[in-house]
């Protein structure tokens, strides 16, 4: 799958569906964590040949890149709570800090909701899975969703523009900083995301205990559904990851009262056209 053109990759995905679909059993071995989370049921997590965790493959995706991500120090420890959480030893908080989001998969919202015309915000919307990476060297302090009135909301209106902001502060002085944050559904399917400055750029240089704001601003093409976002601070220098925070928060695409929109994303810019052509 690394080899080849897209055509030739997304004829091998195809035939891995095709198996898939006639109940063929399929060992799929990538570092490609996206491709397990579409591709598998279950995944299994090696480290120097030994079982660390066999579980679904978002919870062990985000164990993976917590282990990965983690100080050389802490990695001992960290694989020793993944093998106690595989023997189901795990306590309710080390569970925690692996479990996938636990909303609807389905991308359509239910008919029977009810349409709001106004965007809101819910305070019991907090996510289950937030997972923090270690900090080193950098701290996000959270993510939030303002309307076009200035307004904190986490229930979006289709279409509407909104600013995502997200807030932090630097602990160190480092050089070549770039920042990323993410969309992602309630199966870890990765949406939509943003890199600043740009691919390839970088902040030239930061100083121990600056403060930070950074502002997407986006329009809202999302389909009805749960969603939720991250980020993280990355520089050229090791540790590369100063600091990631999965899930940070969620939100809510509202339902609207008229929609042929499916998927994750609504493309369409205007009414289809539809003609009967006589030949």
């Amino acid at each position: 799958l690394a080899v080849g053109d897209e055509r030739f990759q997304r004829k091998c995905f195809r035939r891995l569906e095709e198996l898939k679909e006639n109940g063929t059993s399929i060992l799929f071995v990538s570092h490609s964590s996206q491709q397990i989370v579409e591709l598998c049921d279950r995944a299994l997590l090696l480290e120097q040949g030994q079982r660390l965790l066999f579980d679904n493959p978002v919870t062990v995706v985000r164990a993976y890149h917590k282990m990965i991500y983690a100080k050389p120090a802490d990695q001992v420890s960290m694989i020793q709570e993944l093998k106690e959480l595989d023997r189901g030893n795990g306590t309710k908080q080390d569970a925690q800090l692996v479990t996938p989001p636990k909303e609807s998969t389905s991308p359509q919202p239910d008919t029977k909701e009810i349409i709001s015309e106004t965007d809101f915000y819910e305070s019991g919307m907090i996510p289950q899975s937030t997972e923090t990476y270690p900090i080193q060297g950098a701290r996000l302090d959270g993510i939030k969703i303002f309307n076009s009135e200035g307004r904190e909301v986490n229930n979006l209106l289709a279409g509407r523009e909104y600013n995502f902001e997200i807030r932090g502060a630097f602990l160190e002085d480092r050089e070549s900083v770039y920042l990323g944050f993410h969309i992602r559904s309630t199966t870890n399917l990765e949406i939509a995301g943003q890199i600043y400055p740009l691919w390839g750029k970088y902040i030239r240089k930061v100083d121990r205990g600056q403060r930070f704001k950074l502002t997407h601003k986006m329009k809202m093409n999302l389909t009805p559904n749960v969603y939720f976002a991250g980020g993280g601070i990355w520089s050229t220098a090791e540790p590369v990851c100063m600091h990631k925070i999965m899930d940070a928060i969620m939100f809510r695409v509202l339902p609207k009262a008229e929609n042929r929109a499916f998927g994750y994303v609504d493309l369409a810019v205007g009414e289809p056209e539809f003609d009967i052509i006589e030949e």
